[in-house]
């Protein structure tokens, strides 16, 4: 950008900034917000009104549009709008909730004045929009000698203040008579925002004065700043000496070439102020790395920066699909990924804080003490992308921390993928470039093991194509069927099938790996089995064998508490003969109350879940003394990616969180080392790597360097040596 456009942009919004109580229209923002998921307009007035004279003058104001829509104070339905609406304000913003009696629908003072009071009771939008979200700042509302009205701070956080109206205004109140004090002391230069009530079926691009902020971040082609390099990230970071209010002013100041430049390359993307922010982002437990302009001018705190961070990674073969990408920072950013002909590749979904702009570049836009965004995007296997980082920090603890993991995490309540024992923890969150398999060294052996290979056996056929498939409902009985079916000869014998396996971990290859924490760890140790039937649809399994219980302590005849975790598509059970689990819990997203339970086969209470879904993840607790038991377990696969496993703990993980590190994989193999998968990192590679491509890089590598200068010498002959490979990558015969 040339630099008196630059000039110019950041004049003119320090203009605006400066004439607060100049009553105009200020620019127009579509928000996908309305009804239904149609368009909204929202406009700023820059204004000196208390709330309630601003309330008064929204009624006076006609559509910017040009249409009949109706205005009113900007209301707030949940998270994701309330990110928005913060992402847009430069300043504290009236918006349209309050417990002013007479104003809002169901409004009702009720709080006490000077200390943290009930944030729910009393409160409610102008609109009628019912009072579902809040986002109080710390000790809010407090109704300090009086506060009836709410601003929106830039943080996203909300605090209470004076409205504005006098005694017993607009109306003396019933519902808490009394209440409605004097708050017309004080007016604030304040800004308010109008929602403009447009509904528009699709983003109204055309409309007068409007300019939608951030909704296209990047620029068309890449941005400046280096490269990036194999196994590294490269940062630019520019003092530019203001602070920064959106994102979109970050990238033009940097591409503007103006300010003080550092360049500089480093193996992660986890860049802090070590006088602020010493351990960096809350994720990477690593050592984090110092920003490059550390100490600039002498400060102590490392404050107005925008920062470029760019790197080529490589998604392995075999590894392509849904990928989270989180990003932690102090102030906001602004990510995208390019394919190799420059165009971005889209997030498709954001969770927590954060958006996603038209060109599907994740962001969040405005300053924050934590940015806290994740977004969903997919990614082809064997193939590389251009990433392009953009960050910046105003003031008070620079950090910039991103983090990656296979499937989608887009929050605590995040869609579980089925290779996943339970909704990740801190540290299964992998930082850009960094180790794909997590080994975990345990002291002495697994609680529980087998004693020997476990029996494992199919009837195929014994479903119905519709109905119910229950494990308690007598007809579709999985231990008769699977007993009988061997036991008693009902089925032919073409239609049951037996093996024996060393882990209770099946699933079918041609479906994909399978349920918990172990499936991808058990096939990179070679202890998963296949179901011994050949179809992937309409079959029972059932597996017994023998079971040792001991913590490895050397006290014998010891009681242990135990913890078993069950992984299965579709329904699925687990019992230890003579012995009665005496809890259960799910953590499956589509569980509902009766469909994990403990459940009776003749004098054995077993855990049980029976639900015909993808995703059963039930723990049970069992109390035992140390010894040998028999055991069986069944599953009722419908269709769809059929898996069955079982893992143990020792100790209570049904009434405490369960911990992925404490769970082993119910096997006859003598484990001294649990290796598991938290995810495959996103490898950094060369910027000019391509997989599969003649691009000189003769030793397979990743990386174009003197090692393969080496073998292109050799390969001509110009050395004197020989060698097989001789640089000859793609094969032709020729160099």
């Amino acid at each position: 950008m040339p630099m008196t456009r630059l000039l110019m942009i950041l004049g003119a919004m320090a203009a605006v900034l400066a004439l607060p109580t100049q009553a105009q229209a200020q620019n127009l923002y579509a928000g996908q917000y309305g009804a239904g998921g149609t368009w909204n307009i929202y406009e700023f007035w820059h204004t000196g009104m208390t709330w309630s004279n601003a309330y008064t003058h929204i009624s006076t104001l006609t559509d910017p549009t040009g249409g009949t829509a109706t205005g009113h104070m900007a209301t707030i339905a949940d998270a994701n709008e309330n990110a928005f609406l913060a992402s847009l304000i430069t300043g504290s913003t009236w918006i349209g909730l309050t417990d002013r009696e007479g104003v809002a629908p169901n409004a009702e003072e009720s709080q006490s004045f000077g200390s943290p009071s009930n944030q729910t009771m009393g409160w409610a939008w102008v609109d009628g929009t019912p009072f579902n979200f809040q986002s109080w700042n710390a000790g809010e509302p407090n109704d300090s000698t009086g506060e009836d009205a709410i601003e929106l701070l830039t943080s996203g956080l909300w605090n209470d203040n004076k409205c504005g109206y006098g005694v017993d205004l607009p109306v003396a109140p019933t519902l808490q008579p009394g209440t409605s004090l004097d708050e017309a002391t004080a007016a604030y230069a304040i800004v308010f925002l109008i929602e403009w009530e447009t509904q528009f079926a699709t983003l109204p691009v055309d409309l007068p004065l409007f300019r939608p902020l951030d909704m296209h971040i990047f620029p068309t082609g890449r941005m400046q700043g280096p490269d990036g390099a194999a196994g590294m990230l490269g940062v630019r970071e520019v003092r530019w000496g203001m602070s920064t209010p959106t994102v979109v002013q970050a990238v033009e100041i940097i591409q503007s070439g103006l300010g003080t430049k550092y360049d500089g390359f480093v193996p992660t993307l986890d860049l802090t102020d070590p006088n602020t922010n010493p351990d960096g982002g809350p994720n990477i437990t690593t050592t984090p790395i110092t920003i490059l302009s550390n100490g600039h001018g002498g400060a102590t705190d490392d404050d107005n920066i925008q920062t470029i961070i760019k790197g080529r990674v490589y998604v392995p073969a075999g590894q392509g699909g849904t990928y989270s990408v989180q990003f932690r920072s102090d102030d906001g950013f602004a990510l995208r990924f390019l394919d190799q002909a420059g165009n971005p590749v889209p997030f498709t979904d954001h969770g927590e804080l954060g958006r996603i702009d038209l060109d599907g570049a994740l962001s969040f836009p405005n300053p924050t003490g934590d940015s806290n965004s994740r977004g969903i995007i997919t990614l082809a296997e064997n193939s590389v992308y251009d990433i392009e980082c953009v960050a910046y920090e105003n003031g008070g603890g620079a950090y910039w921390e991103m983090t990656t993991m296979q499937g989608d995490y887009r929050g605590e309540s995040a869609v579980v993928p089925p290779n996943t024992l339970f909704v990740p923890s801190t540290a299964n969150w992998l930082p850009l470039g960094g180790t794909s398999i997590e080994e975990q060294t345990i002291a002495g052996p697994a609680p529980v093991k087998l004693t020997s290979a476990a029996r494992a056996t199919c009837v195929i056929d014994v479903l119905p194509t519709s109905g119910t498939f229950s494990l308690v409902d007598s007809t579709y009985f999985v231990p008769i069927m699977i007993e009988d079916a061997r036991l008693g000869g009902i089925y032919p014998d073409e239609n049951v099938f037996d093996s024996t396996i060393q882990t209770v971990a099946m699933l079918n290859p041609e479906s994909g790996s399978g349920g918990g924490l172990g499936s991808p760890a058990l096939e990179v140790s070679g202890l998963s089995n296949n179901f011994p039937c050949p179809t992937d649809d309409y079959f029972a399994t059932g597996v017994t064998g023998s079971l040792r219980v001991d913590d490895g302590d050397g006290v014998s005849g010891e009681s242990l508490q135990l913890t078993f975790a069950m992984f299965s598509d579709d329904n699925c059970y687990f019992e230890i003969t003579g012995e009665n689990f005496t809890q259960t819990m799910s953590l499956a997203d589509d569980a509902i109350d009766t469909t994990y339970d403990i459940n009776s086969t003749g004098n054995t209470m077993g855990m049980m879940f029976d639900a015909p879904t993808g995703n059963a993840q039930t723990f049970g607790l069992i109390t035992v003394d140390e010894g040998e038991y028999d055991f069986e377990g069944y599953h009722i696969e419908i269709g769809g990616g059929e898996f069955y496993e079982v893992w143990v703990a020792l100790g209570d993980y049904v009434n405490n969180t369960p911990d992925p590190t404490a769970f082993w994989p119910l096997t006859a193999v003598n484990l001294t080392q649990k290796v598991f998968q938290g995810n495959t990192a996103l490898q950094l590679v060369d910027p000019t790597w391509t997989p599969g491509g003649d691009n000189a890089d003769f030793n397979g590598d990743k990386i174009v360097d003197g090692n393969d200068f080496l073998i292109w010498q050799i390969g001509l002959g110009l050395t004197g040596q020989t060698n097989n490979d001789n640089g000859d990558a793609n094969g032709d015969g020729t160099v």
